[in-house]
């Protein structure tokens, strides 16, 4: 039953979701895959009418493609990186800019204040969203948002005066 839905509705959704993520193939089939997935869990609720059918998964597939905006936007910018921080970076197979760089960032973390220590270890290390770090910590979702914009600020702050102090002293 699964795989004639799958065949009935997957050109409909492609074209509905291709509108609806500018164009963008790869994430419309992410949306439609993660659809069927919950048509697949939930096929007790599809009907046998073919048009009830796409009207749920019309629903389901606007659902996650909603939650996939959110999900997305509630993760903090990344830090852009400098160019003189890109060309310093030695480029090598053998993982050493990552061994290095890790070693910068346990070195910075003991520097910034423990809440923010806290965030960026849960977002970024353990990889939860804004909603599982407010859950885990019990602060509101803004609260965790901030503390892990001051906590890249501060981390930036911090390398880029060691990097002054290097560049007078070398």
């Amino acid at each position: 039953m699964l795989e004639q839905v799958y065949r009935d509705h997957y050109r409909y959704l492609m074209c509905l979701l291709l509108s609806r993520v500018d164009g963008d193939k790869h994430l419309a089939e992410d949306i439609v895959q993660e659809t069927m997935v919950r048509a697949w869990r939930n096929a007790e609720r599809l009907d046998t009418c073919p048009e009830a059918t796409q009207a749920w998964l019309t629903t389901v597939a606007k659902n996650v493609l909603v939650d996939t905006h959110r999900r997305r936007q509630a993760r903090p910018k990344e830090v852009p990186c400098d160019a003189t921080l890109t060309w310093n970076m030695p480029h090598s197979h053998d993982g050493y800019a990552q061994v290095v760089a890790a070693t910068t960032v346990q070195r910075t973390l003991p520097k910034l204040k423990s809440e923010q220590q806290e965030v960026l270890r849960l977002a970024y290390l353990m990889d939860l969203s804004m909603e599982e770090i407010a859950n885990r910590l019990g602060i509101p979702v803004g609260t965790v948002k901030s503390r892990l914009f001051y906590a890249l600020r501060s981390m930036r702050a911090i390398l880029d005066r060691a990097d002054a102090r290097a560049e007078r002293a070398g």
